[in-house]
């Protein structure tokens, strides 16, 4: 979050992008794999969690990232997708200030093909839950 909000307006460039990206990487997997737990204890089941679940996660964050990187469409969809999960924050932020409810705002995106350097950053995450899955067990 530093690098988002602070270094990367301090300091914009290479070095900041893909310290972002890395962090994204790093991050995202072990989020959604969160989110599946909880949604397993929602639902009162054991939250156990599979290689392959951990696996399903780091890919499908990796292929969205690469989309995202070399597609104007998936681009379009994240910066869109992004300002609209982020407008009730805002919407809230500004009732309280007595303002009007704002616009949904897409987000600020610079796509890269170069960023897609930073998809060896998905090990990182992959250890992280791998180590922390089930073990599976053969029965006798």
């Amino acid at each position: 979050m530093i690098n988002d909000h602070v270094l990367k307006r301090a300091w914009p460039g290479f070095v900041t992008g893909k310290l972002s990206d890395v962090a994204g990487l790093c991050f995202f997997p072990l989020f959604l794999i969160a989110l599946a737990q909880l949604a397993k204890r929602m639902g009162g089941r054991p939250i156990a969690t599979s290689r392959k679940e951990v696996a399903v996660a780091v890919l499908a964050t990796g292929a969205v990232f690469s989309a995202i990187q070399i597609s104007g469409t998936a681009g379009a969809m994240y910066r869109f997708g992004l300002g609209a999960l982020q407008w009730p924050f805002a919407a809230v932020l500004q009732l309280a200030q007595s303002h009007a409810v704002p616009a949904v705002r897409p987000v600020a995106l610079t796509p890269d093909v170069t960023d897609l350097m930073a998809l060896p950053a998905l090990w990182v995450p992959w250890r992280i839950g791998s180590a922390r899955t089930r073990v599976e067990i053969a029965p006798d």
